[in-house]
């Protein structure tokens, strides 16, 4: 019986329990039983129970647009399904046609395009050349190579592919390099355009970094920017971060590249947007910061996403990991790993995303990688924090297989099933239901 009744004044309850009708007519009790069950939801509200509803706001702080999305996502789970292009088919028999096939080193692939013509255009930085794939996902050719000659690459990235020109950059050797999709090498010249469409504006990323009395490394997210005759036209950086991984965990890879081995601090990220506007996250805080690129700025996204805690079962793999390197390392190397091991400071809060994606149709892809890497059709190792040209959280999504967007498409894993190879595949993203329409209608 509710307390409220039993007490309430001039009440015949005397220890006993009475009938209803000895105090209330039957009809008044199950209406007042149907509005109390009514009440439920919204005495959950008043105390600060579920989730706050979605919203999104448009301000001006001392100039600066200022977005806050509240209350978490617009649409609630996975935003899109995805519908497979094709299978890059890469053939041990056929050795050119063999990209990084590693699914632990997927960033190796930087840069990833399907042209008018349906072929897929790939950054293979393991080989350092651009891969040519036809629309059915057979290897067909190649551009570049290893070297420092022209159309030759040391570290490159392939950054676009607009009117039948392909551009890539070479971060080792600062320049940039174009291709026709017929494979004739228009130019390489000694400069890093960051964004080809920039005009006469090279941008360069890059934040301050250093180590501290400890010898842990510090980064941030930034950029600089230089005029046509080398001038200096501004820079910004964000406020720098502990890169955990750093120092605690062996660098593998081909070409001496590493991966981090668990998701604790991402590295900071910086992204030039087709405006020549340049989008800094460093990868902890739920921010995004948007400048020109004189380094004003001119946006700050507020993305409503929750802080993510570090849990205790990833400190302890951490500490496993790190262990049984000092257990394999030699006496000096030991001595240091041990007062590094000690001197770890652990943040409360680790990364939420690692790198920036920004698509043609000017949506804010955040990339987080998951563990474990479980490999399959419908979800894998990596989400994304989706985010509108306006700046709106609308929500997340889980990639096929181990995925990265590239403009519009995504590059992905799917295992052989016959020979159990981790193959690279092209997928297109299908439209969700419940209103969500990607790519918008132009």
């Amino acid at each position: 019986m509710p307390a409220s009744l039993s007490n309430a004044p001039g009440s015949r309850f005397t220890g006993k329990r009475p009938a209803p009708a000895s105090f209330l007519p039957r009809d008044a009790v199950c209406w007042l039983l149907l509005a109390w069950f009514l009440s439920i939801p919204s005495l959950t509200a008043c105390e600060g129970g579920g989730e706050e509803p979605h919203s999104f706001t448009r301000v001006r702080e001392e100039g600066v647009r200022v977005v806050r999305n509240q209350g978490g996502p617009r649409f609630a789970g996975d935003l899109f399904d995805y519908q497979r292009i094709a299978v890059l088919q890469q053939r041990p028999e056929q050795p050119e046609s063999l990209l990084f096939d590693d699914v632990r080193y997927l960033h190796t692939v930087e840069g990833f395009f399907m042209g008018g013509d349906g072929r897929f255009y790939v950054g293979d930085r393991g080989n350092a050349r651009i891969a040519v794939f036809d629309s059915s996902g057979r290897y067909v050719d190649s551009f570049g190579g290893r070297g420092q000659g022209p159309g030759e690459f040391m570290f490159m990235e392939l950054v676009d592919l607009e009117d039948g020109v392909l551009t890539a950059i070479d971060h080792n050797l600062h320049r940039t390099t174009r291709y026709r999709t017929d494979g004739t090498l228009l130019e390489t010249i000694p400069e890093v355009r960051a964004h080809p469409r920039c005009g006469e504006v090279t941008i360069r990323s890059g934040g301050p970094s250093y180590y501290d009395e400890q010898g842990h490394l510090w980064m941030a997210a930034g950029f600089t920017a230089w005029g046509p005759e080398g001038e200096e036209l501004g820079e910004a950086a964000t406020e720098p971060i502990r890169i955990l991984y750093a120092l605690d965990t062996p660098g593998q890879g081909k070409g001496g590249q590493s991966r981090p081995p668990m998701p604790y601090i991402a590295r900071p990220q910086t992204r030039i947007l087709e405006d020549c506007s340049v989008l800094l996250s460093d990868g902890v805080r739920p921010m995004l910061w948007q400048y020109e690129p004189d380094g004003s700025l001119r946006r700050r996204i507020e993305t409503g996403v929750t802080p993510r805690r570090i849990r205790e079962t990833e400190r302890e793999r951490f500490y496993r990991d790190l262990d049984e390197r000092i257990a394999e390392a030699d006496e000096d190397e030991a001595r240091y790993l041990l007062l590094e091991r000690a001197a770890v400071p652990f943040p409360e809060y680790g990364s939420l995303w690692g790198r920036i994606f920004t698509d043609e149709y000017g949506f804010i892809w955040l990339e987080e990688y998951q563990e474990p890497f479980e490999i399959s059709d419908r979800g894998g190792g990596v989400s994304y924090y989706l985010l509108s040209p306006e700046g709106e959280y609308l929500g997340t999504t889980r990639a096929p297989g181990s995925g990265r967007v590239m403009r519009g498409h995504l590059l992905g894993e799917v295992v052989d099933a016959q020979n159990e190879r981790d193959e690279k595949a092209a997928w297109r993203l299908a439209a969700r239901p419940e209103g969500f329409v990607y790519p918008p209608q132009r």
